[in-house]
């Protein structure tokens, strides 16, 4: 088994946001909530390993469980620890988050309270730099930082 490339493990995961942002604000295509607001309709969102290796398949993937378990190991997919069932359910990162920040209770034993989440999900270019600039409040030197990305 081959090893997943970088390119394609970002190009699963941006296909498993995208996926999943459909599913999360119950609509009926990527158009519908690439860079529009959206609603939280279903909080219970999840997708199995099935519903993964589909993504990854829809996308031409060459070595889907190599890269579904490499987005697990790196911890870009959370596996759900839901009760009374034997299918492994997963969530991305981000949406796992979204979710549970926005089920605020007082008690995990109380109700939920009424709130409204709405989330925008779009891509954004960022440059590769190695390095970057920071200037000092104190002084009109620049430092310079390297920094992995």
């Amino acid at each position: 088994m081959q090893a997943c490339s970088i390119a394609e493990l970002k190009e699963l995961y941006h296909a498993i946001l995208r996926h999943e942002a459909v599913r999360i604000c119950g609509a009926s295509s990527e158009s519908d909530v690439i860079g529009k607001p959206c609603s939280i309709i279903n909080p219970q969102h999840y997708l199995t390993k099935d519903e993964l290796f589909n993504i990854a398949n829809s996308i031409g993937i060459k070595e889907p469980k190599a890269c579904i378990d490499a987005l697990i190991e790196r911890g870009f997919l959370v596996k759900l620890n839901l009760n009374n069932t034997d299918e492994e359910r997963y969530r991305s990162y981000p949406f796992d988050f979204l979710l549970h920040a926005s089920d605020l209770r007082f008690a995990p034993w109380t109700d939920r309270m009424v709130t409204q989440t709405i989330f925008t999900i779009g891509e954004q270019i960022i440059e590769d730099f190695t390095v970057a600039s920071l200037k000092r409040s104190d002084s009109a030197n620049s430092i310079e930082e390297g920094r992995e990305l």
